[in-house]
């Protein structure tokens, strides 16, 4: 019998830090839809989480998802958060467990799952670990950069301290992978990186994209009264992109590319959206540059404007420069019949060829996203091509019913296979 059609339903654990709607991001996002997908086909879900603001409340149901936090504080040694995290989610999993029969625990960071696993009640749980990227290397990257304040110490703490907290972020990611069952990878990098650098299986590892919300991130039915009513300027080349304000994301590189831009088009507009550690930085960028009636960082943008965003947009840029795990957001933008050109990292290079493999630019360089991006303004022939083929692409490849179902029939044979023992 096909485990998917069977009658009864499950309870799954989600350990995770933070999710949306608390937090904005494409993992947090991914999370959240991936649980009210799972709360729809009659699953019962809860997720334990990290208390991002101090007016959220403890435990509540949304949209069928029951959710509980903790409440978590800074400290000037991100190594103790992270030890502050696993104790507080160690604490309330075993308060659930008193409560609540598990059947199965979906784990989202190695934190959260050092949390679980440090309590007795999840050793006979089977376990399902979903991967992005390695925490080591994402802060490895920033730290290079020399971009978060906690790096500013006296010079002979720093290199100390900062091998002890990668050898210490890394451990706890082994840990994570090794305690389960299956790892959820969201691409073909992701498999790759786990296959490499941890030596997993390749049976251990299942890829399952991303999807994105079709009926949320819609072609625009009037892109000029859409830019009306966001008061962006109404002939202008619009380029757009949303990312987390971290060096990685390669925003400086996009930023240095609007000078060249500007020589062929004057009317291009390149809005930024998303918060983070570089903003002082990259805000600087633009002044020295002389580009603060071309380039505007907005900041945080609501759940309720992104989407209209996209819409205003002619292309959707995405200039990563390392550790790309997927990019949501490529697909959010597709979904809104959004080009999209991409750097040639990570998981960008596996969405984007399978559409049209010129949607890439050469390298990362400012010279390179500049003479792509001139390319698709002068050719509205090509642009208007990309914009036709690009939601059928997304309906066609990644639609969340889809992600869906797979994921849920993982977690069901998993179940199956560890009674079976």
């Amino acid at each position: 019998m096909d485990l998917i059609d069977r009658s009864e339903k499950i309870s799954i654990l989600f350990a995770v830090n933070e999710i949306f709607p608390d937090t904005h991001g494409g993992v947090h996002t991914y999370i959240y839809e991936v649980a009210r997908g799972l709360v729809q086909k009659g699953h019962k879900v809860f997720i334990i989480t990290r208390k991002v603001n101090s007016s959220h409340l403890d435990t509540e149901i949304i949209d069928g998802i029951s959710i509980h936090r903790y409440e978590s504080k800074k400290y000037l040694f991100y190594f103790l958060d992270q030890l502050s995290s696993i104790i507080k989610i160690r604490q309330i999993f075993c308060k659930l467990c008193k409560v609540h029969k598990f059947d199965l625990i979906n784990m989202h960071s190695p934190q959260a799952a050092m949390g679980i696993n440090l309590s007795r009640e999840a050793k006979s749980i089977p376990k399902i670990y979903t991967f992005y990227a390695s925490l080591a290397e994402e802060e490895l990257h920033s730290v290079s950069y020399k971009r978060y304040k906690w790096y500013h110490w006296q010079r002979y703490l720093k290199p100390i301290w900062f091998s002890l907290y990668l050898l210490f972020s890394r451990w706890l990611e082994r840990k994570a992978l090794d305690s389960s069952e299956k790892i959820i990878s969201l691409s073909e990098f992701t498999s790759a990186y786990l296959f490499k650098t941890h030596k997993i299986s390749k049976n251990k590892i299942v890829k399952i994209a991303a999807g994105v919300d079709t009926g949320k991130f819609i072609l625009p039915l009037d892109k000029a009264a859409v830019r009306n009513k966001l008061g962006l300027p109404k002939d202008n080349f619009i380029l757009f992109t949303v990312r987390r304000l971290v060096p990685r994301m390669g925003l400086d590189n996009l930023i240095k590319a609007v000078p060249a831009i500007l020589e062929k088009f004057s009317s291009t507009f390149l809005i930024i959206g998303g918060d983070g550690p570089l903003y002082s930085q990259l805000e600087f960028l633009i002044d020295t540059l002389k580009l603060k009636e071309k380039v505007v960082l907005l900041g945080t943008i609501s759940d309720e404007n992104l989407p209209l965003y996209y819409q205003a947009s002619d292309l959707f840029i995405l200039p990563s420069k390392a550790l790309e795990g997927f990019g949501i957001v490529t697909l959010e933008a597709l979904a809104s019949g959004v080009p999209v050109l991409a750097t040639p990292v990570g998981g960008s290079v596996e969405i984007l060829t399978k559409l049209d493999a010129d949607l890439l630019f050469k390298d990362i360089s400012p010279e390179s996203i500049a003479s792509l991006i001139i390319k698709y303004l002068a050719d509205s022939r090509k642009k208007t091509e990309i914009q036709q083929k690009s939601r059928q692409f997304i309906l066609e490849n990644y639609s969340w019913d889809n992600l869906i179902r797979k994921t849920e029939k993982l977690f069901l044979d998993t179940l199956m296979v560890n009674a079976d023992k």
